[in-house]
């Protein structure tokens, strides 16, 4: 694109620009092109070792093409330079929690809520490790806090939605189910948690709607959500 040429020549003038390799990285990751975004991204770091903001760039790219090892390695050398950075916390909590380590997400997320008393986003990350760890009832309290503090990301509603619909509250998880997917209507696991509860409620058309719907957004879903406790 217009933009990777741009910074290509800058780089061609100054080979030693971190700047500009981070900016050409953000422009490969906002492509989904995560491997040239992580060569960019390290080579911003191996520049400027310290730069905070490159090594959880580096290792959200890690993290987004499925090196869960190395992001987190990255992500726990940007606490080294600061520990208390609540975004990086976040992303280990996210990454732990993808890993099936559950009491680390845990643990994370609540580290970034301390230091950031209204990360919606961490709240809601623990409310979901917290369901897979068995403590389902302990999890609603969080995700009511996430949709308190910002109610318009459709995320939000749908993990609340798979949390109640694991603790056998349908209804009040087919409500949520379809709040999310009035935010976003193309929340795969949303649409499929609402047919879920659809079918079981004796609605099989509206049911095989939605699990049709998503299933066209996400081929996989019905495992990805099997693992979450919401199947047929």
């Amino acid at each position: 694109t217009g933009a990777i040429a741009d910074f290509t020549e800058v780089i061609k003038i100054d080979p030693k620009l971190a700047s500009a390799y981070l900016s050409r990285g953000d422009v490969h990751y906002a492509q989904k092109n995560f491997p040239s975004a992580i060569s960019d991204y390290s080579q911003a770091v191996r520049l400027r070792p310290d730069w905070i903001m490159a090594l959880k760039y580096l290792g959200d790219a890690y993290d987004e093409n499925g090196e869960a090892k190395k992001a987190i390695a990255t992500y726990q050398r940007a606490l080294k330079i600061d520990r208390n950075f609540a975004d990086v916390q976040f992303d280990l909590g996210v990454v732990y929690r993808k890993i099936g380590d559950f009491r680390k997400a845990v643990s994370y997320f609540s580290k970034a809520i301390s230091q950031v008393p209204d990360h919606a986003g961490a709240y809601n990350g623990r409310c979901m490790a917290l369901a897979q760890m068995g403590k389902a009832k302990k999890a609603i309290a969080d995700c009511n806090k996430a949709i308190d503090l910002n109610s318009r990301v459709s995320a939000y509603w749908e993990v609340r939605g798979i949390v109640r619909h694991k603790l056998g509250d349908l209804r009040l998880a087919m409500d949520d189910y379809s709040t999310a997917v009035s935010l976003n209507a193309n929340n795969a696991n949303a649409l499929y948690g609402r047919g879920v509860v659809r079918k079981k409620a004796g609605d099989g058309a509206g049911g095989d709607a939605d699990i049709a719907a998503a299933v066209k957004i996400k081929p996989d879903i019905a495992s990805t959500m099997a693992t979450l406790g919401v199947k047929l």
